[in-house]
């Protein structure tokens, strides 16, 4: 007899580099579960060995070197794209189908750790996807076996974490969320009253984060032995992915020492090379001085100074790297706020704002957002991240006023967020005004070559 049970509540952050899945616990928090190995993630990497099942994960991480071209990484970038499909043994597999084997893998280690499979969750995108990304993202998730409650922001996300934590607290807090991830940034201003959250601007660039301080590591490391050994690793997919791999984990050593050292075999040859944290910094200073352009960019949208923003938030793994602390703290004046984990806090926020969906342990949180990418917060606008009513109408068109939409005993704020409610699971993107571009970021010297795709 099929279970009538809803299944765990749970947030998945579906990331480009690495994924977690969190649940609530009998206490109402959120917590991630672990992999296998005792990590609270999972790499975004799946791996297609001939005649074997898809690996996902770590084992496909570590036995990438094997199938180089049967590899695939960092799918996030290409959610959304209709032109971009992976080809392995005849068939053309699309970003949302790989997204979600991963999915699945990460439903697998939650029925695992609780005895009963989640039906249904809350996925995260970076805040700036549009209506083609947040509609593979769902895709993804349906072809995975879940209902997907909701398509989340990913800086809402953590800062609804981090608001929880501090849910006592009853003053308006102005929180600037700097989300660098493995593969993509956003940033974003936004209000924190008690369990409501309130952007007023964001923007980002879904081709910018931890994978391209890879590249330029990876770049300079195989320059260095082509010029010992007259030969270009890179022209070989199985030493590329290997000399990958290690410069990823060079990168992580750096966070916490001030050196690190590279090894790069390839062609029968091999060069032992120690990389300063300084010189990694350099290489890597016009990905970080990008990342400021947005920074300063979001603060005008939301007409916001420093002195303005009382914390700030690091969110993603990428945000761990010492260059980033000491940028932040330059242009804050104060040092960014750790008490959530920012590795763990997207999905722990997407887990409460599951609970909230499900109206399950008592939670009543509520979230308003202009979901308008370098915006500033209009007096009218469409909302992306509210309660979805049940018995909600569909979004008026824009040439509709819309009504303020507030939930049981909630009084209206002084300056009013204007929203449309939506039925559940639905995207609010159709009642938006197309977003403008982002910013360009500044200058910046000619990058290396980026690492050459295997053929």
């Amino acid at each position: 007899m099929a279970s009538t049970s809803p299944g765990p509540i749970t947030g998945i952050d579906l990331g480009t580099t690495f994924s977690s899945i969190a649940f609530l616990n009998s206490f109402g928090r959120a917590e991630v579960i672990p992999t296998p190995s005792g990590e609270r993630s999972l790499p975004s990497v799946v791996l297609f060995p001939p005649g074997e099942e898809p690996l996902v994960g770590l084992e496909a991480k570590v036995r990438a070197t094997e199938h180089p071209e049967r590899v695939v990484e960092f799918v996030k970038r290409e959610m959304g794209d209709p032109d971009w499909s992976f080809a392995v043994d005849g068939r053309e597999l699309r970003p949302q189908t790989i997204s979600s084997l991963i999915l699945r893998r990460l439903v697998g280690l939650a029925e695992d750790a609780l005895g009963e499979r989640p039906r249904s969750a809350v996925i995260t995108c970076p805040a700036y996807f549009g209506d083609l990304e947040r509609a593979a993202t769902a895709d993804a998730g349906r072809l995975a076996g879940l209902e997907v409650l909701s398509v989340f922001n990913e800086p809402t996300a953590a800062a609804l974490a981090y608001g929880l934590h501090h849910a006592a607290r009853s003053e308006t807090v102005r929180a600037l969320v700097y989300d660098l991830g493995g593969g993509t940034f956003d940033v974003t201003v936004l209000e924190l009253a008690g369990r409501r959250v309130r952007v007023l601007a964001t923007a980002g660039e879904h081709r910018l984060g931890g994978k391209d301080w890879d590249d330029e590591l990876l770049n300079y490391v195989a320059e260095e032995f082509e010029a010992e050994f007259g030969r270009d690793p890179r022209d070989d997919p199985t030493a590329q992915q290997d000399l990958r791999n290690r410069v990823e984990g060079a990168k992580i050593v750096l966070s916490r020492k001030q050196r690190a050292t590279v090894f790069c075999r390839a062609f029968g040859e091999t060069l032992k090379l120690e990389v300063p944290r300084a010189l990694f910094e350099e290489l890597t200073r016009g990905l970080l001085l990008q990342t400021k352009t947005y920074v300063d960019t979001v603060l005008e949208e939301a007409r916001t100074r420093w002195d303005d923003i009382d914390v700030v938030l690091p969110v993603g793994g990428s945000s761990h790297m010492p260059q980033v602390t000491a940028l932040l703290g330059e242009l804050s004046g104060r040092p960014p706020e750790r008490v959530v984990d920012p590795d763990l806090a997207v999905a722990q926020g997407a887990a409460y704002y599951a609970a909230l969906l499900r109206a399950e342990q008592g939670f009543e949180i509520r979230v308003f957002s202009t979901r308008q990418p370098t915006g500033r917060l209009p007096k009218r606008a469409p909302a992306e991240e509210l309660p979805l009513l049940p018995g909600a109408t569909p979004p008026p068109s824009l040439e509709e006023a819309p009504e303020l939409l507030l939930l049981p005993g909630e009084v209206a704020p002084p300056e009013a967020v204007f929203a449309v409610p939506l039925l559940p699971g639905q995207l609010a993107d159709a009642a938006r005004p197309a977003p403008r571009p982002a910013p360009r970021p500044a200058p910046r010297p000619a990058p290396r070559p980026a690492p050459r795709p295997a053929p």
